[in-house]
């Protein structure tokens, strides 16, 4: 499996992680937590449920997709002047060679 770190090691693209369920949704919370990943706050992964789609970044700290993030994660390759990067954390944890989100 890839870790959330080597997936989200280029700076200049956003990635949001597809959730889809709360069971995949705990344990993206858990590997954040292992990797050492927090909010923007300083406040630990495991301290905060997860929204379906979540934001990676590569300085270590993940946050909450807004509206605007959402309508990008639905119909853009881009956001905030970045290329958007969409991931299914689900085919992430199976190993997956493809582990980009298509609806």
């Amino acid at each position: 499996m890839k870790t959330i770190s080597e997936i989200v090691k280029d700076s200049s693209r956003k990635y949001y992680f597809y959730l889809g369920d709360a069971e995949t949704g705990e344990m993206f919370r858990q590997q954040c937590a292992k990797e050492g990943f927090t909010f923007g706050d300083g406040v630990p992964a495991t301290s905060r449920d997860c929204a379906r789609v979540m934001n990676v970044n590569s300085n270590g700290t993940i946050n909450f997709v807004g509206t605007n993030g959402m309508i990008a994660f639905g119909c853009s390759n881009r956001v905030c002047g970045k290329e958007l990067v969409k991931i299914d954390f689900r085919k992430v944890l199976d190993g997956a060679e493809d582990i980009l989100y298509t609806r």
